[in-house]
């Protein structure tokens, strides 16, 4: 059986249209929508929205399937100025943008894809014992205060300290490897 050539024109055309109508601003929306699903932390949809909305403001009247590896090379340059880190951060949520967009027929590849990421450096300043000990002879007898010596005595991030568990605390031992082994697998040091 012989099917129609212009059958395939007319499907074709259609779809060239859906994709030109799927504009980056119309469609974060959906992707926030599908991080709650998901059920991501607030903070991190917050954080998505954030970028999204604001630092690729740029890209919100282009269609989707317009958008190449050129125009978010020059966005992420110019915010790699501003903060090199923060550009990485940005590239990471926008390529999960477009990647979540090609998964829901909105445009048919990733434009972050290949683009330069920026290095990154660790931290090497720490406080010295002067510093540390004004902070801790600075900090009062509130909550705020006991989080913050629970920090630096553990030397851990907020974050990975909100993660422990009730029953890690209560049976935690002073055994300096028992302690390594507890956060060995979320540690930053």
């Amino acid at each position: 059986m012989e099917r129609p050539v212009g059958l395939y024109r007319l499907f074709a055309r259609r779809y060239a249209q859906e994709l030109d109508s799927a504009v980056f601003g119309s469609a974060i929306g959906g992707y926030l929508e599908q991080l709650a699903t998901d059920q991501r932390s607030a903070a991190h949809i917050s954080r998505c929205k954030s970028y999204l909305e604001k630092s690729f403001r740029a890209l919100h009247t282009i269609a989707l399937a317009s958008i190449d590896r050129a125009t978010v090379a020059r966005e992420l340059n110019l915010m790699s100025k501003r903060g090199p880190v923060a550009a990485n951060r940005a590239r990471a949520v926008l390529s999960a943008f477009f990647n979540w967009s090609i998964a829901n027929g909105l445009c048919e590849n990733n434009p972050v894809d290949k683009t330069t990421k920026n290095k990154e450096y660790d931290r090497e300043r720490v406080l010295v014992p002067r510093e540390l000990r004004a902070v801790w002879l600075a900090l009062k007898d509130d909550d705020y205060s006991r989080i913050a010596k629970l920090l630096t005595l553990t030397v851990q991030r907020r974050d990975e300290i909100a993660r422990l568990e009730r029953l890690i605390i209560v049976t935690w031992s002073a055994d300096t490897d028992e302690m390594y082994n507890i956060f060995a697998s979320q540690s930053h040091v």
